[in-house]
């Protein structure tokens, strides 16, 4: 399966209340080697979006997120589909389109495929999981982005999340948007009597 099937498959549920059962649905009425050429990219694609930069994005559109929390941010930005995808790689500040938006973390979008796998093959959740992560492990997945191979900046130095200048640094639009946000939450308890003015 070629990246191209791979999104146009993701996109057909992106707009869904819950796209993770749609997904399930359309990989079910595929062979089980294509659902598990689906998981292989989809496995590879969560990887790509692993970075410092994108767990701060998450960590400002969420209010907070924790390592679990980041994982399935990954697989939400995945079933936002190729176009939130691929430009938040290329910039995660551009998450910026996203903000307002609700929680996009999906934990449920990573299981799809492994069901719809165990479906169509009879196998436990076990021998399914086994068999999907062991899939072409070793081969050499490389992403492009535009028509040009997408390289992944150097792996930056963590800093602490809640540090609005580093983040400014980095996100400035969605640290802005964040600190707006919560300026807001303080004059609203300020207002409750919450907090002292």
């Amino acid at each position: 399966m070629n990246i191209d099937k791979f999104w146009e498959i993701v996109d057909q549920c992106k707009d869904f209340v819950n796209p993770e059962v749609a997904l399930e649905d359309l990989l079910s009425e595929l062979s089980p080697e294509d659902i598990a050429e689906f998981f292989y990219v989809f496995c590879r694609l969560e990887a790509y979006a692993y970075s410092e930069t994108m767990w701060c994005a998450a960590y400002l559109l969420n209010g907070g997120c924790s390592d679990d929390g980041f994982e399935y941010f990954r697989r939400g930005l995945i079933s936002k589909g190729r176009a939130v995808y691929e430009l938040a790689l290329k910039n995660p500040d551009d998450l910026v389109c996203l903000w307002g938006q609700g929680d996009i973390r999906n934990e449920s979008f990573g299981h799809a495929a492994p069901d719809a796998y165990m479906k169509k093959t009879g196998l436990s959740v076990e021998e399914a999981y086994d068999y999907l992560y062991g899939y072409k492990r070793g081969e050499v997945f490389e992403l492009h982005i535009d028509g040009q191979l997408f390289e992944r900046k150097p792996q930056t130095q963590s800093w602490d999340f809640d540090d609005e200048q580093e983040n400014r640094k980095r996100l400035p639009r969605l640290t802005d948007l964040s600190s707006q946000q919560y300026e807001c939450q303080l004059a609203q308890w300020a207002a409750i009597g919450g907090i002292a003015a």
